[in-house]
């Protein structure tokens, strides 16, 4: 896994998947996570108004849960779920195998 550079998703942020166990992988995104602060800090020192943040989404949950959710009565499950109805996985990142990276722009 890693960094993607034949780009197959249809978003133009997407930067690759990355397994949560894997010490290589591990390394490649703090090497992203490095580049994208170096390029907010240059950004910062020229004046520009924006600045890119890193995204960080979990997929394929190491263990199926119960979604209950407290606010939304139609957003609970009867069973056990990888994700929400809004995508994201279940039990937070901790319960990833792995992780799918996005660069976003973000405007200050």
């Amino acid at each position: 896994m890693g960094i993607e550079f034949n780009n197959k998703h249809m978003s133009s942020s997407y930067i690759g998947a990355f397994d949560v166990d894997n010490p290589e992988d591990q390394k490649e995104l703090k090497l992203v996570k490095g580049m994208v602060a170096w390029a907010n800090k240059s950004m910062a020192e020229r004046g520009d108004s924006y600045r890119y943040r890193v995204c960080l989404r979990g997929r394929k949950a190491k263990v199926k849960m119960k979604l209950d959710h407290p606010h939304y009565s139609w957003a609970r499950t009867k069973g056990p779920v990888q994700y929400d109805c809004w995508g994201n996985i279940v039990g937070g990142i901790q319960n990833a195998q792995e992780v799918r990276c996005y660069i976003y722009r973000r405007v200050r």
